[in-house]
């Protein structure tokens, strides 16, 4: 398994299973389309977290808790393919590495976990407008950081979350979950 040092590594796994699987590399005119991708895997863990709230069984719980995990991969998968087709490595792996670790605590709301991460890609969308790329990658890191830290409150191993993810992806046909003809 990988270990937290290698986020390079990730980045240029997840971008490649996307190319692999037929899906458009980022470009500096596409991303923001690419930024919308990662905000439907925030919406879809805000809906597993509504659902979280008026589940009645363990067993429903940890479902829940395993597709939350599972959504917040698939968002940082969809930031490090980014990161990585529009910086290759040049980017600073050591926010994320390097983090303060949030405390797993239950007490957390959705919108205390995913409003750092919004805002950022905001902040990413933001400087794209103004043709700022080194600003875009600081908020790319900082939305990829935040997305680590609401792993940590959820007591997920990020790593070990985006390493399954990415197993599933690939055993998946090119294009899953893609309508036809939206390229």
């Amino acid at each position: 398994m990988a270990t937290l040092g290698d986020l390079h590594y990730w980045a240029k796994d997840c971008a490649e299973a996307a190319t692999v699987r037929e899906f458009q590399t980022t470009t500096w005119e596409n991303l923001p389309g690419k930024l919308m991708f990662v905000v439907s895997e925030l919406v879809e863990f805000e809906e597993a977290f509504e659902y979280l709230r008026a589940a009645t069984t363990q067993a429903r719980v940890d479902e829940l808790l395993i597709n939350m995990n599972e959504e917040l991969a698939d968002a940082a998968i969809r930031i490090l393919s980014t990161m990585h087709d529009l910086f290759g490595s040049t980017w600073s792996r050591g926010r994320v590495e390097n983090r303060r670790r949030l405390a797993r605590v239950p007490a957390y709301t959705c919108d205390e976990l995913l409003r750092p991460i919004r805002k950022h890609l905001v902040g990413a969308l933001e400087f794209w407008r103004d043709d700022a790329r080194s600003d875009v990658m600081i908020h790319l890191e900082l939305a990829l950081l935040n997305t680590f830290r609401a792993g940590d409150a959820l007591g997920a191993d990020m790593i070990e979350e985006i390493a399954n993810k990415q197993a599933k992806n690939k055993a998946r046909p090119p294009k899953h979950g893609r309508k036809q003809n939206l390229g």
